[in-house]
């Protein structure tokens, strides 16, 4: 058991006592010095482990290796795992190394995934690794980062691609979905004063209505205007997604024409005229003693005292009214 090569002499001596020698040679060959890398991966990752200084190399154990024999082999353990390589020179000399190869985790990324309104935006916000970047780039503030501005005008999958401290990377999605906002429609009358109409809104689920002077309610697809003056109502539509929109009803208010009427006096059996002004159209009742109904000017002559009201209507449809009187006084009773 020397550890150099060694020559021993051997002196032999028979029965006769007669002497002779020989030599014995020990000769140390010497054990091969095994190199191997010792590689960092992520998992599911594959890495090459390179051997050297010996002739033929065996692996142990085979577990995740492509082989077991081989300077070369593929390794892609699933956890952390230490291998052993025994090398064997030439001479049949023998050494060992190890390799471990490290298994990095990839990372467990979480990201949110909202509901927004068109025209809206949202904050997206990833976690669990080190380092993001967002495809594609469209609707969004930036493409990298834990956390981004997105305000895409259609629903939109983005993929994030996260990366750990270890540089090991893994993928998640955020879907931002986009909700329409609602087409309002509402009609926009034109009434005279102190008359009333009604407002009616659709393209929504529930609607509100500003300013309230003049209407029956705030809220509700229908309401009922009667404005002293043109007004503009604006109405605010929310969708069943709680999407907004607005836009606006005008009520235009006509004024009522002044209308004015002469209210003569006649004798029994006598006629005057009667002249209607400050409208367009005109219209008398009763009729009695009348030489028209309709028109600025008719000619009375009735037998009695009468009152008559004029209705007058304006070119927008409004009306008003206003009356004569038209005193019939008695002839006088000659006496001679």
């Amino acid at each position: 058991s020397v550890t150099v090569t060694t020559v021993y002499t051997i002196t032999a001596t028979s029965a006769a006592g007669c002497t002779t020698t020989a030599t014995s040679t020990v000769t140390i060959l010497p054990t091969p010095t095994i190199t191997v890398n010792s590689p960092t991966m992520c998992v599911n990752n594959s890495t090459p482990l390179n051997a050297s200084g010996a002739n033929t190399y065996t692996w142990s154990p085979g577990t995740g290796l492509s082989a077991t024999t081989g300077s070369t082999v593929t390794a892609n353990p699933t956890v952390t795992t230490t291998y052993t390589i025994t090398g064997a020179s030439a001479a049949g000399c023998t050494a060992t190394a190890t390799s471990t190869v490290t298994v990095n985790p990839t990372p467990t990324v979480t990201v949110n995934s909202p509901i927004i309104c068109k025209n809206a935006t949202v904050t997206l916000s990833a976690s669990g690794a080190s380092t993001y970047t967002w495809s594609p780039g469209t609707g969004l503030s930036s493409t990298t980062g834990a956390s981004v501005t997105a305000n895409p005008t259609v629903t939109t999958v983005y993929t994030i691609t996260a990366t750990s401290a270890a540089g090991c990377t893994t993928t998640a999605t955020s879907t931002v979905t986009v909700n329409p906002t609602p087409t309002i429609t509402v009609n926009s009358p034109t009434i005279c004063i102190n008359g009333s109409t009604t407002l009616n809104a659709g393209g929504a689920s529930t609607y509100t209505w500003s300013p309230g002077t003049g209407l029956s309610s705030t809220t509700g697809a229908s309401v009922t205007a009667n404005p002293t003056i043109t007004t503009t109502y604006t109405i605010t539509g929310t969708s069943a997604a709680s999407c907004t929109a607005t836009t606006t009803s005008t009520v235009t208010v006509n004024p009522s024409p002044t209308v004015t009427v002469n209210s003569p006096s006649i004798c029994v059996n006598g006629s005057t005229a009667l002249n209607a002004g400050g409208a367009s159209t005109y219209s008398w009742s009763p009729g009695t003693g009348l030489s028209g109904t309709t028109g600025a000017s008719v000619t009375a002559n009735p037998t009695v005292t009468t009152t008559y009201t004029v209705t007058g209507t304006s070119a927008a449809t409004c009306t008003s009214t206003a009356t004569s009187t038209v005193t019939v006084n008695p002839t006088p009773t000659i006496t001679v």
